[in-house]
């Protein structure tokens, strides 16, 4: 089996960069300006999320200017972004936050949708590549991920949340590898990186819970990576079981 190249990953970044901006493009219904106003239609649930994005930061800055410490805000954080009752805060915080420090509004919400399409479509690459170990199907993958009308749209409703889906397909990315070749270090790293990722989102954590079952049940009856071993069973219990501790703060 060939080894994998950063060569390939490379030409693979640039040619979904380069997709990026043309879905950049076609949302901004073929202006450029993307300084001068928020990307999508006006209205629908932009106006919330915006609210939203205000009420966190002044709630994370209240908590740190009174005086708490980091392993509050870190708590704070999870709590307050994990619950669909509050909605997908966590990546209003993680991205949203510092690319608004840097480029200022509206260009940091664009920026945002950029950054998250190209991030779906390197994942959705990673994915491919690790399944099918084929460059062309694997870049199909990508592409698929990254102009999904399904993303497209969801951004011109204003609903930018419903398009992180890189954490969950990085995920899959992970376990896939991990079934095929478990270890010690694997199972610690996927079952971290999974509860990390229910962090962020509980729907994202149910949604990797169903992917889960269903991998492993119809790898086990087809076997399509070999026999379904007592200490392949014992790796995946243990990156359960890291991935429930490390969800526990939300």
């Amino acid at each position: 089996m060939k080894k994998f190249k950063l060569s390939n990953l490379f030409w693979c970044l640039l040619i979904l960069l380069i997709l990026g901006l043309f879905s950049y493009w076609v949302l901004g219904f073929g202006n450029f300006s993307a300084s001068e106003k928020y990307l999508g239609e006006p209205g629908y649930e932009l106006e919330g999320w915006l609210w939203r994005f205000w009420w966190v930061k002044r709630m994370l800055s209240a908590a740190w200017n009174s005086g708490a410490g980091l392993g509050y805000m870190c708590w704070l954080i999870a709590v307050a972004g994990s619950y669909p009752e509050t909605g997908n805060l966590f990546d209003l915080i993680s991205i949203s936050w510092p690319l608004e420090t840097v480029f200022g509004a509206p260009l940091y919400f664009n920026v945002k949708v950029w950054l998250i399409f190209t991030l779906n479509g390197l994942s959705g690459y990673l994915l491919g590549r690790e399944i099918l170990k084929n460059k062309c199907g694997a870049l199909v993958c990508g592409l698929v991920m990254l102009l999904s009308p399904y993303c497209l749209s969801e951004v011109g409703n204003g609903r930018v949340r419903q398009t992180v889906l890189f954490p969950m397909i990085l995920y899959c990315w992970a376990f896939v590898r991990l079934y095929k070749k478990a270890d010690l270090w694997r199972a610690a790293w996927v079952g971290i990186f999974a509860g990390l990722t229910s962090v962020i989102y509980l729907f994202y954590g149910l949604s990797l819970l169903i992917f889960t079952l269903l991998f492993v049940l119809c790898a086990g009856i087809f076997r399509i990576y070999g026999s379904f071993s007592l200490k392949r069973f014992g790796f995946l219990v243990l990156t359960c079981l890291i991935a429930v501790l490390a969800s526990l703060p939300s």
